[in-house]
């Protein structure tokens, strides 16, 4: 009961909150059918959650990003990322936890106040370079799904 309970909690949320970050947003993708598909896969997931954090954790990642490269409306899109990541570290598995809020929070908040600094420091409206902004976060992205595949696949070095 609890585990539905949370993936209709989260899933409510998530989709009410896409539905209104839309209506904010006209300059973002209208939700279609793959925008709902990832949505509800990465709610989905969290039903396997307490056996599995890390798949949890990596699907769900895959999922929002997939969401968000395909230029939908930004919402609170981390919150079943975040709750996988709570769960790895309570269960014990400290190194997911702590990689995925490296991967997932740290980086991109890091990059997030310099895209908003750089064009003042220069005086600009906007990043002088838009276009080496978008190679960097495909950059990331791929990077951030090799790191995780490399754990989930067991290759990661001990």
């Amino acid at each position: 009961m609890g585990r539905i309970a949370l993936v209709g909690a989260v899933g409510v949320i998530v989709a009410c909150a896409s539905v209104l970050a839309y209506a904010n947003q006209p300059h973002a993708r209208p939700l279609d059918l793959v925008g709902w598909i990832l949505l509800l896969v990465s709610v989905a997931a969290l039903g396997w959650v307490r056996e599995r954090p890390e798949a949890v954790l990596v699907v769900s990642t895959l999922c929002v990003t997939g969401y968000f490269v395909l230029g939908y409306a930004y919402s609170v899109w981390p919150a079943s990322p975040l709750i996988a990541m709570y769960t790895s570290i309570a269960q014990g598995r400290r190194g997911w936890g702590w990689a995925g809020a490296a991967f997932l929070f740290a980086v991109p908040a890091v990059e997030a106040v310099a895209i908003t600094l750089l064009p003042a420091m220069f005086g600009a409206r906007d990043m002088p370079f838009p276009r080496l902004g978008a190679y960097a976060f495909l950059i990331y992205a791929i990077g951030g799904l090799s790191f995780y595949s490399s754990i989930l696949f067991g290759a990661a070095p001990d």
